[in-house]
């Protein structure tokens, strides 16, 4: 008799209820939590056919070696490749993506950018003593870059359009007809554009020509009171170029979603006894770390829930 296929699901909570029902029908599914150590995923992974990844889990070189040969990923997202570290042209023709988030993300950044950005402001006029204005105008006069202008990127810009004073891009290939024709503007040179960003929201996708791109050339450049929200890589930013720019600039408030250790990575180098940069960035008062919140809601445990029960079928 054939032997059920082993299926490995990270975080569950962020799939269907129907989804983890045709898994456990289907398969021997076992259900993990939403983080696992190198040690932790050689043992729950070994005898597995397929790893769902849901959650902060990466595939480090160690791991890779004790783990099935033929075993299969379906990754929850768009960018596989980041849970790959030092592996992933090795086993890039194994790994697949659901797709799906966009949405969320998308209007993750729109939430954040039109009420927590002038909220913060309001708190900051009425600690200079000066009377708050409504959020609306305080948007007005604002000016919203966002950087890197893709799927995600533009959509932000079309949710926001009209609510701030000018709406301009940066990043990418260059400038985009559609976008000028929205009325959009464009601006080539990277510094440039931050020093008249009251507001910037980074959309890049994480390749080496784009790991920290973002450096205190450009982060330094921001006009007083900026806003800085990253839903998209943290590699994009140089972490040591972040750190000084948090220091140097406590006007400045600096929002990520994504955090450039994850996971139980994250929980062991946060607990290391010698103080290390992560650690520094997470202490300032003007960062915050959102802990992957921007991609989740219930369209997007649809979409990955779509995506994985496609890919098993085509697995076969």
């Amino acid at each position: 008799m054939e032997r059920t296929r082993r299926i490995v699901l990270t975080c569950p909570g962020i799939f269907t209820e129907e989804l983890l029902t045709y898994l456990n029908s289907n398969y021997e599914l076992v259900s993990v939590g939403c983080s696992m150590s190198e040690e932790g995923s050689v043992e729950v992974l070994k005898n597995s056919d397929i790893l769902i990844m849901g959650g902060n889990e990466v595939i480090t070189p160690y791991v890779l070696e004790n783990i099935p040969q033929k075993l299969q990923f379906i990754f929850a997202g768009i960018q596989a490749s980041t849970a790959f570290p030092g592996t992933w042209e090795e086993v890039r023709g194994r790994v697949f993506a659901t797709g799906g988030g966009q949405e969320a993300v998308a209007q993750t950044t729109l939430q954040q950018l039109t009420f927590y950005n002038p909220l913060r402001l309001q708190g900051v006029m009425a600690k200079n003593k000066e009377i708050s204005i409504h959020r609306d105008a305080i948007l007005g006069n604002q000016t919203l870059l966002i950087v890197g202008a893709g799927t995600i990127g533009g959509r932000v810009m079309e949710l926001a359009k009209g609510r701030f004073k000018e709406i301009v891009y940066a990043g990418g290939k260059g400038e985009k007809r559609e976008l000028r024709e929205s009325g959009f503007g464009y601006i080539a040179d990277l510094r440039e554009a931050f020093e008249i960003a009251d507001a910037a929201s980074i959309h890049s996708v994480l390749i080496p020509a784009t790991e920290k791109s973002i450096t205190i050339k450009q982060l330094a450049k921001m006009p007083r009171n900026g806003f800085l929200l990253n839903n998209a890589r943290s590699g994009i930013i140089a972490p040591e170029d972040l750190k000084v720019v948090l220091y140097n600039r406590p006007d400045m408030q600096v929002i990520f979603d994504e955090f450039y250790v994850n996971g139980e990575e994250f929980r062991k180098t946060m607990n290391e006894s010698t103080p290390n940069i992560y650690q520094k960035i997470i202490g300032f008062r003007n960062f915050c770390y959102t802990g992957h919140t921007a991609n989740q809601g219930e369209l997007t445990r649809r979409e990955y829930s779509a995506g994985v029960m496609r890919l098993i079928k085509e697995i076969g």
